[in-house]
C-alpha cells in the first residue's frame, strides 16, 4: 500500500520537475527574493527560467476547505498582475492520520 504523499513531500517533488525542465527553483522562498506583490504571503516554491516565473503550491483538499482558500486567491490575483508569471496549484489527497489507540479490550472466554 502506497501512502499519500505529505504537502511539503509533493513539493519537494514538483521542485525536482522543474528543475528537470530548465528551472531554477526555491523552496519556501524568503520574502526578500519574492517580486513585491507576493512579499505578504507564504510561497512553497518559486521555479524561475529566463523571463519565466512559476509560483507553486501543494495543498490538501482538506486545507482547500479551510481558511486556506482565501490567501490562494489573493496570490492568484498578485501573480496575474506580474509579467511573465503563472501560479500552480497542485492539490493531493489529505494526509494519512494515525488512528486514536485502541483502548478497550475484549472479554476473554472462559474454557
Amino acid at each position: 500500500m502506497t501512502l499519500p504523499l505529505t504537502e511539503h513531500q509533493r513539493l519537494v517533488l514538483l521542485a525536482q520537475e522543474y528543475q528537470r525542465r530548465g528551472y531554477h527553483t526555491t523552496l519556501y522562498p524568503a520574502k526578500q527574493v519574492l517580486p513585491e506583490p507576493l512579499q505578504d504571503f507564504f510561497i512553497g516554491l518559486i521555479a524561475q527560467a529566463n523571463q519565466a516565473l512559476i509560483v507553486a503550491d501543494v495543498r490538501t483538499r482538506e486545507n482547500l476547505t479551510l481558511a486556506g482558500a482565501f490567501d490562494l486567491h489573493q496570490i492568484a490575483r498578485s501573480v496575474d498582475a506580474l509579467p511573465n508569471a503563472t501560479f500552480e496549484l497542485v492539490v493531493i489527497a489529505n494526509e494519512v492520520r494515525s488512528p486514536p489507540p485502541f483502548t478497550h479490550s475484549l472479554p476473554t472466554e472462559s474454557p
